[in-house]
């Protein structure tokens, strides 16, 4: 577990002893961890990862002086630049529902060639793109088998990042990414 969020050993261990203090985990036969009250861990989940993690892992916001990103943004490859689409963008791939009003793109290392080949300048706020570092082993199975499409992130960000905005049609498309790509099984 802890190689595919990039996390250590130890920090799993008090993950899972906190998630068996709060009755979210608990060991069933044969010392099998079992899963409880999945949906409320994901909402807890997913204010956490609003909160506490993404400000962690902000890149920056920016604009473009050329692209009109929010029009282009399908025409986009961000696995070009090692990137994938999250939040609206990526709800637009998966459901075909949503129109992004705000880009959110993940990519890894330092290399900034999208800054330069998307002709980005950074703003303080109100960008209409906002990058984040990657926090997870993409390559892991559990996320690479996860994603149905190969330029967006799991379905579980995409749902994190709508879910927690104040916006209704954001949240309505969660509720769709919930239903159609989020299985919770027993």
């Amino acid at each position: 577990m802890a190689d595919a969020i990039n996390i250590s050993a130890a920090s799993v261990t008090i993950l899972l002893k906190e998630m068996l203090a709060s009755k979210y985990l608990h060991e069933g036969s044969n010392k099998k961890r079992i899963v409880n009250n999945k949906q409320e861990l994901l909402q807890r989940w997913a204010v956490a990862y609003q909160d506490l993690l993404k400000p962690k892992i902000k890149i920056g916001e920016y604009t473009s002086r050329t692209v009109d990103l929010l029009k282009s943004f399908k025409q986009i490859m961000p696995e070009q630049w090692d990137g994938l689409w999250s939040g609206e963008a990526a709800a637009n791939k998966y459901t075909n529902y949503l129109s992004p009003g705000k880009l959110s793109m993940f990519v890894t290392g330092n290399d900034k060639k999208w800054m330069s080949e998307l002709k980005l300048v950074p703003v303080k706020e109100n960008g209409t793109l906002e990058v984040f570092k990657f926090f997870w082993n993409k390559d892991h199975f559990i996320f690479s088998e996860n994603s149905k499409l190969p330029d967006v992130v799991p379905p579980i960000l995409v749902y994190a990042d709508l879910i927690t905005s104040t916006d209704s049609r954001n949240i309505e498309t969660a509720k769709r990414i919930l239903n159609e790509y989020i299985q919770f099984s027993n």
